[in-house]
């Protein structure tokens, strides 16, 4: 598999994968995780990944999730997270370690907003208990059928051959 196909693959995973694990690091350096919904799966929220995913970047990631929760109190004493995508019955997975990055624009998470969030934010998109943000990629590993894939990603950079940086495995 060529650096275009893996990237493409990567992608493809991430668009059908049921769930999203989001991976934070707990105030004794231990890593927690949860399953959160995949806002990424076009089939699940068809409005968002083109919304929040203009560029079409497949390393983009957005996350909406409850201000009170853990993870967000995690996520603000260490900004190392991580998400990780499978589709199981293949043995496929890519997981992406980034930094998170809290989003405040209130006219983004407006349009992020998805009806029936109610039920999570009963004050609607104004709660404020609505928390939103992004993930800032930075490596990304996983696995495609019984081979293993590993690579660096320069988020600032736009030539393909110098955003990704895949190594030796």
């Amino acid at each position: 598999m060529n650096a275009e196909e893996l990237i493409s693959f990567c992608e493809n995973i991430i668009h059908k994968s049921e769930v999203m694990v989001f991976g934070t690091i707990d105030a004794k350096g231990f890593p927690q995780t949860r399953t959160m919904f995949n806002l990424r799966n076009p089939s699940k929220f068809p409005s968002i990944d083109t919304l929040v995913n203009p560029k079409g970047d497949p390393f983009y990631f957005i996350v909406a999730t409850n201000a009170s929760s853990l993870k967000v109190e995690e996520l603000r004493q260490n900004p190392h997270v991580s998400v990780h995508y499978c589709l199981p019955e293949l043995f496929h997975s890519v997981t992406v370690s980034g930094i998170a990055e809290i989003i405040e624009n209130m006219e983004f998470k407006k349009s992020l907003w998805v009806e029936g969030w109610e039920m999570y934010y009963p004050a609607g998109n104004e709660d404020p208990d609505y928390f939103v943000f992004r993930l800032t990629p930075k490596l990304a590993h996983g696995w495609y059928g019984f081979g293993k894939f590993r690579f660096e990603i320069n988020s600032e950079e736009t030539e393909f051959e110098k955003r990704y940086n895949f190594m030796k495995l």
